[in-house]
């Protein structure tokens, strides 16, 4: 039997202007029902808020309105059934609404 392998995204989210309470709102809901629905493995996310710094030639100019979650998927399928489910669909929609944009890369945890 082939080994599952979790996959963990680091979302990152650049909210709109006065939207960031309502983004906040929604990644708690989207993080229950996740977890409910058992596609996703842990306690809690990891939810980092961006810290207003001067950009220079190494590093972009990142502020408060940029929220970074780390979650890991339970595995490749449980990202794809996400997708699928209207529950989570129904988070999600008025998520993007809240964002100029958003990213979603995946990783696997390297072997020792």
């Amino acid at each position: 039997m082939p080994k599952t392998t979790a996959l963990t995204a680091v979302c990152t989210y650049r909210v709109k202007p006065g939207k960031e309470k309502e983004m906040l709102r929604l990644l708690g809901q989207q993080w229950a029902t996740l977890h409910r629905h058992g596609l996703i493995v842990g306690d809690r996310p990891i939810r980092l808020r961006g810290f207003r710094q001067r950009a220079n030639h190494f590093r972009p100019a990142i502020d408060e309105r940029t929220i970074v979650e780390i979650v890991s998927w339970k595995s490749a399928r449980a990202s794809e059934l996400a997708h699928r489910n209207p529950e989570v669909l129904a988070i999600w929609e008025p998520m993007a609404l809240c964002c100029e944009s958003m990213e979603f890369p995946n990783f696997v945890a390297l072997e020792n």
